[in-house]
């Protein structure tokens, strides 16, 4: 018989009170089980976001090459373009600095070609081509360093640097100074210049972060830096955007945007301003013939379309054939360079009649059609190679 007192008082509250914690168990699970399956869906939302090309339009160039990009930019401002699809960055890192038309051999001649993006377009089609044949049948090496935006002071440093960490020492030197480096060396690169105790130019500086230049390139490192961590997705996009967000605020006012490049060729410079441009010529010739293998410079001027406008106000009054001259009258070593002048009717034939149409459409940079380039323009400096040869 059972007793009146079963089952016992302090037995019922003790299931009643274990029921009621694991009813609280159970909504806690629950709630955490939701929980975590947000928190999974949108990790994965975030992990689409950051893998997409929108968020991040250079996630198909490799580690490696980010890598050696950011080591290399201390002394040369910025290299060429992170642009994979021209330059194979991912196959061959060092196509940011510089591409190889025919290898350099201590045996023979051996070409490195320099400049903005004027020298960048031998790597079209026709001039490249015209390039290979050229290495094949006069058996010599062809570097091309064209480097968009690049100016004297920058082409010096670079110049440096293929000497001295990819032992690259041309015999013969064909560099592209174009009308625009003007600016760019003014405005862009005057700033960024470093000098040692000897007044020798040892490095023209990168953008710092807070820079709203072109060639910013601080925030993008910083931002590859969260997109290939191994963070979770989710802190890789919220500290992207506060990186973003951070930069907006504390961002400076554009430097140099065209106008700006284009100011010294529309309204011409000071005594001062030119003084800075020459020696800064002055001193990428030093560089070049620093290097007793060096046999030749051909420098390179051509007009652009505003040259030979018929309108005063879009007219360019200044022209870097003029400051070359200026500069080579107090260098040393002029007699070993070439000015190869486009605005010289004997050597830019193709330029005597303006209404011609050699310029790309549309561009203010007034660079060549790459069929004008690649006929008219690379031919003559490949036939003025061949003498120094």
């Amino acid at each position: 018989m059972l007793s009146p007192n079963f089952p016992p008082r302090n037995l019922i509250n003790h299931i009643g009170h274990n029921c009621k914690h694991m009813k609280q168990v159970a909504k806690i699970t629950l709630l955490t089980t939701i929980l975590l399956i947000c928190l999974i869906g949108i990790e994965i939302l975030a992990s689409k976001i950051v893998s997409t090309e929108q968020f991040n339009d250079k996630i198909n160039i490799s580690d490696e090459a980010i890598e050696f990009y950011k080591s290399h930019i201390a002394d040369v401002h910025h290299l060429r373009d992170l642009d994979n699809d021209r330059w194979k960055l991912t196959e061959n890192p060092r196509n940011a600095i510089f591409s190889i038309v025919a290898p350099f051999r201590k045996t023979q001649n051996n070409i490195l070609i320099q400049g903005d993006s004027w020298a960048e377009q031998f790597e079209k089609e026709t001039s490249k081509k015209a390039l290979t044949k050229f290495a094949n049948e006069k058996q010599v090496g062809i570097i091309n360093a064209g480097t968009t935006s690049y100016a004297p002071s920058v082409m010096t440093t670079q110049l440096r640097k293929l000497r001295r960490q990819f032992n690259i020492h041309p015999t013969h030197i064909v560099a592209i100074i174009d009308q625009s480096d003007i600016g760019d060396e003014l405005c862009r690169y005057s700033v960024r210049r470093n000098f040692d105790l000897s007044n020798r130019l040892v490095s023209v500086r990168p953008e710092p972060f807070e820079s709203n230049e072109p060639y910013k390139l601080e925030p993008f490192f910083r931002k590859q830096a969260i997109l290939r961590s191994d963070k979770f997705a989710l802190l890789k996009l919220f500290e992207s955007v506060a990186l973003k967000i951070q930069h907006i605020i504390i961002r400076e006012k554009p430097r140099c945007k065209w106008p700006d490049i284009a100011r010294p060729l529309l309204n011409g410079i000071s005594k001062e301003e030119e003084e800075d441009f020459i020696s800064a010529v002055n001193r990428y010739i030093d560089e070049v013939f620093s290097d007793n293998r060096v046999k030749s410079l051909q420098i390179i001027a051509h007009p652009h379309r505003s040259h030979f406008s018929k309108n005063p106000r879009n007219r360019y009054v200044l022209y870097t054939g003029k400051l070359i001259k200026l500069a080579l009258r107090s260098n040393k070593h002029s007699q070993k360079v070439i000015l190869l002048d486009f605005l010289n009717q004997d050597i830019g034939s193709y330029l005597i009649n303006p209404a011609q149409e050699i310029f790309r459409e549309g561009d203010l940079a007034s660079h060549l059609r790459d069929e004008i380039y690649g006929t008219k323009l690379t031919p003559r400096i490949l036939a003025e190679l061949e003498k120094q040869l």
